[in-house]
């Protein structure tokens, strides 16, 4: 399977919270994640943000705990 970059926009409206939570309500409602028909646990969202496989505003974060606000870049 080869690895694809997924680019997701916090809305407008969106409440700030932790990474982990964010990308967990964010993550699955993605075009290119529901077409693979992936689920996708808490626990794999943190394993990708330990693994170095998030950046938020363009900078690689490891830490689940990091808040995300409105507007913010996040790439998978």
């Amino acid at each position: 399977m080869a690895l694809t970059r997924i680019a997701l926009l916090a809305p407008k409206d969106f409440a700030p919270q932790r990474l982990d939570q964010a990308l967990a309500v964010l993550l699955p409602a993605a075009p290119q994640v529901a077409r693979l028909g992936v689920a996708l646990s808490k626990g794999k969202i943190r394993k990708l943000i330990m693994a170095g496989a998030v950046y938020l505003g363009g900078g690689r974060v490891r830490i689940a705990s990091k808040m995300v606000r409105a507007g913010s870049r996040i790439e998978v």
